[in-house]
C-alpha cells in the first residue's frame, strides 16, 4: 500500500467481488429519466420530518388518513441513522396524491407538523434531470446498511476511522475513492465525508474525515496498518485509527420509541 501505484485499477474479476453487494452508480453524463410517478402525479414530497422518522413511521402517518403508500423514497445515513429531514412518497393514484395534498399538510410526524408538496422533477425547477441518489427504502432491510448498522462496529474492532480527507463533491466520489483507498480489502460501507471542528478549519491541510467498517476485526486491522500513512492523491497523508464508540443519533428515536410504548429500534 507504500507503493505510488497503490490507486492502480483492480482487475475485472477483483473488481466483480468487490462489488457483488453494490449496486452501480449511473454515469455522472447519463440522465436519469424521473420515475413515472412524478408523471402520473402520484409523488409527494414530504418535507421537516424529524430525522428520527423511519419508513413504518411514514407509513403509518398516511394510514391514518385513509392512504395506502405504493412506494416510499427515503434516504438513511446508515451511520447516523438519520434522514435528510425529507422523503418522496408514491401513492397509487392521482386522485389520492391530491387529496393528501389538501388533508396532510402540517399534520404531526414524531411531534414536528410535515410540509407536503408535490414531487416535482428537478428539470421543472430549472435544474438538472438528474434524480438524486437515496437508497431505495424498499430493498434496505436486503442491506447491511439499516438497523442492523448502528451499534457494535466501534466494539467489535470492525470500524476504522479515516482522516486527513479534503471535502469531496458527493457521495458516490466519497464511496468510490475510499474503496480505491482500501482496495486490498472488503469494505462493508463507508460513510459519509465529516467537516471538521471549527477550530481546525483555518489550519493547513485537509481536516475531513469518516468511517468504514468491515468485515472482521482483522481484516480491519490490517487495513489500518496498511493505509495508515499512506499519501493521499489530494495531498497529506492518511490518518487511519480505531473508530471510538458508536453512533448516538439512534438513541433519540429509542427514546421516543420508549416514550410512545413502542419497544427500541433493536426490536423492530
Amino acid at each position: 500500500m507504500s507503493s505510488a501505484n497503490w490507486r492502480q485499477r483492480a482487475s475485472p474479476n477483483e473488481q466483480n467481488q468487490r462489488t457483488a453487494t453494490t449496486t452501480p452508480s449511473p454515469s455522472k453524463n447519463e440522465p436519469l429519466a424521473a420515475p413515472q410517478s412524478i408523471a402520473d402525479g402520484r409523488r409527494l414530497y414530504v418535507g421537516n420530518m424529524p430525522y428520527m422518522a423511519k419508513t413504518e413511521d411514514i407509513e403509518a402517518l398516511f394510514a391514518r388518513h385513509g392512504f395506502k403508500v405504493a412506494h416510499i423514497d427515503i434516504s438513511l445515513d446508515p451511520f447516523s441513522g438519520r434522514n435528510p429531514s425529507y422523503c418522496f412518497v408514491d401513492l397509487e393514484a392521482k386522485e389520492q396524491a391530491d387529496r393528501a395534498l389538501r388533508e396532510l399538510n402540517g399534520q404531526d410526524l414524531l411531534g414536528r407538523p410535515v410540509k407536503i408538496g408535490p414531487g416535482i422533477a428537478k428539470s421543472s425547477r430549472g435544474g438538472s434531470n438528474r434524480a438524486p441518489q437515496r437508497r431505495d427504502a424498499n430493498r434496505a432491510s436486503a442491506t447491511p446498511f439499516v438497523f442492523d448498522h448502528w451499534y457494535g462496529y466501534s466494539d467489535q474492532g470492525l470500524r476504522l476511522y479515516v482522516g486527513g480527507l479534503p471535502s469531496l463533491p458527493d457521495q458516490p466520489t466519497v464511496n468510490a475513492e475510499i474503496r480505491a483507498l482500501f482496495r486490498d480489502f472488503n469494505v462493508n460501507a463507508v460513510s459519509k465525508i465529516i467537516p471538521p471542528h471549527p477550530s481546525k478549519r483555518a489550519l493547513n491541510g485537509n481536516h475531513h474525515y469518516l468511517f468504514v467498517d468491515f468485515g472482521t476485526a482483522e481484516e480491519a486491522d490490517a487495513a489500518r496498518k496498511a493505509v495508515n500513512g499512506v499519501s493521499l492523491p489530494w495531498g497529506g497523508r492518511a490518518v487511519v485509527s480505531h473508530a471510538r464508540g458508536d453512533s448516538k443519533r439512534v438513541e433519540e428515536r429509542n427514546r421516543w420509541g420508549v416514550e410512545q410504548g413502542e419497544g427500541e429500534v433493536g426490536d423492530v
